[in-house]
């Protein structure tokens, strides 16, 4: 994330941009342009990485073609850019920890190539060889694809756009200042997200929990503090990604590209399945076009994709088993809402109670708080105290409901 805190980085885009406006004209130059100072830039947060990235895309590349000529069937080409993903996204985000295990803290180890953005990297070019099976990208130019994979603005965090969404969106050709006020806007917004509720008012706020929660054992803590500290992580984790998806859809605006929004007002979903149409959604549909899809096509059990769809995307935050619970316990969620639903469209009566303003209201606080109880899992770096947390809270409203009623 260093390019949206540097400075110099910051003042770069802003010269950048206004290079780009006043002196390339042509779309081809364009694409150039956009490619070549993204590259550069990455060059100086992690030069060494530069050349395994273009290495990347032209394997990638390399495979797509394969595919487009018939030289290699669609089998063989998901097998191999699913497992061409999975060295990718392992060496990326667990090779420098294994080389220093191994080795120790020798000083070539802090050379070691460790990909900036490496999970949505992966995300990126999964997603353009699947659209390339599905017939959904029609003769791409190499430059276009190296642009939609290294664009800067939102290569370390996202959002994740398709190769078909990304260009259909770049709609700002000639300068417009309105766009421009609004990508200013955005930009100011994220960082304020950041600065000011991220990393001043949270740690101030909430510091004490936080603290308290880390020192003491869950059976040392109050009733209600398991679930306060599930809030503020939750919470907290909204405004940390939001900022950085303000910072992305703004610095992308000074260069006239429109990305995807990340958020569409997650906290005030009445159930789940409207929760994950708000959070993330560009890894929401990633998961949904590139998992949750393919799985039921060959299972024809909405189950079975539910909880691989799920796992896949809690893991991809990190291989570990607070993260794999995190993403059972979503998918658990979604599962019971096939079966509510199946069951309300059975009971007419069950309908119309549940359709009144009430029941509407406490939908809205049972949704937040079952999102909120998912994140004591990964409020902490220890599965077991995570797990205790999260029972606690699942606890929680049960002991109120029964000290309430006397028993």
């Amino acid at each position: 994330m260093a390019v949206f805190f540097n400075p110099l980085f910051v003042v770069m885009l802003l010269v950048l941009s206004f290079i780009y406006w006043r002196f390339i004209k042509s779309e081809q130059h364009q694409l150039y342009f956009l490619s070549g100072f993204s590259l550069m830039m990455l060059f100086f947060i992690q030069p060494y990485f530069v050349p395994v990235l273009l290495g990347i895309c032209y394997v990638i590349w390399l495979i797509k073609e394969q595919q487009s000529s018939g030289r290699m069937q669609i089998t063989n080409v998901i097998i191999l850019t699913v497992l061409l993903a999975l060295v990718i996204l392992a060496i990326g985000k667990y090779g420098k920890v294994l080389i220093s295990s191994m080795y120790g803290g020798v000083s070539w180890v802090d050379n070691l190539i460790i990909p900036l953005g490496i999970s949505y990297l992966v995300m990126r070019i999964v997603q353009f060889i699947f659209d390339c099976v599905r017939g959904l990208i029609v003769q791409p130019s190499f430059i276009k694809f190296l642009t939609f994979v290294v664009f800067l603005p939102t290569f370390p965090a996202g959002p994740v756009e398709t190769f078909n969404g990304f260009f259909e969106k770049r709609l700002i050709r000639t300068p417009n200042q309105e766009f421009f006020a609004w990508s200013l806007q955005r930009i100011i917004y994220g960082y304020f997200k950041k600065i000011a509720v991220v990393d001043f008012f949270y740690p101030e706020a909430f510091g004490h929990i936080l603290q308290k929660v880390a020192k003491s054992n869950v059976d040392q803590l109050g009733t209600f503090d398991p679930f306060f500290f599930a809030v503020v992580i939750f919470t907290k984790a909204y405004f940390d990604l939001s900022a950085y998806t303000d910072l992305a859809i703004g610095f992308s605006g000074l260069f006239g590209v429109r990305v995807m929004e990340n958020f569409d007002r997650p906290f005030v979903k009445k159930n789940l399945s409207e929760f994950w149409r708000g959070w993330h959604i560009s890894l929401s549909s990633w998961c949904r076009n590139n998992v949750f899809f393919p799985i039921y096509g060959m299972t024809r059990n909405s189950w079975i994709a539910m909880y691989c769809s799920m796992i896949v995307m809690g893991l991809w935050h990190y291989v570990d088993l607070s993260w794999l619970a995190w993403g059972v316990h979503h998918a658990t969620g979604l599962v019971f809402l096939i079966f509510w639903g199946e069951y309300i469209r059975k009971n007419k009566w069950a309908k119309r109670i549940l359709n009144t303003s009430y029941f509407n209201r406490i939908s809205y606080v049972l949704t937040f708080c079952y999102v909120a109880v998912g994140y004591a899992f990964v409020g902490t770096n220890d599965f077991h105290k995570g797990f205790e947390l999260y029972v606690s809270c699942v606890k929680f409203p049960v002991m109120y409901l029964l000290n309430g009623l006397g028993l």
